[in-house]
């Protein structure tokens, strides 16, 4: 499932939420978690935060995971119980 990132435009608090993709605009009809005002949610569109790491290991030409790499995977392995993530050394 998909975790989306949204933003009260009132008190700029931004928090994330799983959603099936047929429910990705759900939390937009929601009060803000924060300030709990209703009508000012907007989604934010971002890229998850293993394309980075991903990026930096294809200009380091190495046939080894890197350390940065391998500490990203075990971070999601960690946070997303159930996942099937296997981190090589």
């Amino acid at each position: 499932m998909p975790e989306y990132s949204f933003e009260c435009t009132k008190c700029q608090n931004v928090f994330q939420s799983f959603q099936t993709i047929a429910n990705m605009d759900k939390p937009l009809d929601m009060p803000c978690p924060s300030c709990l005002k209703d009508g000012h949610m907007i989604r934010l569109v971002g890229s998850p935060g293993l394309g980075d790491v991903l990026k930096l290991e294809a200009t380091q030409k190495s046939s080894k995971p890197s350390n940065a790499f391998n500490d990203r995977l075990r971070e999601i392995k960690k946070n997303y119980p159930g996942n099937k993530i296997e981190v090589r050394e």
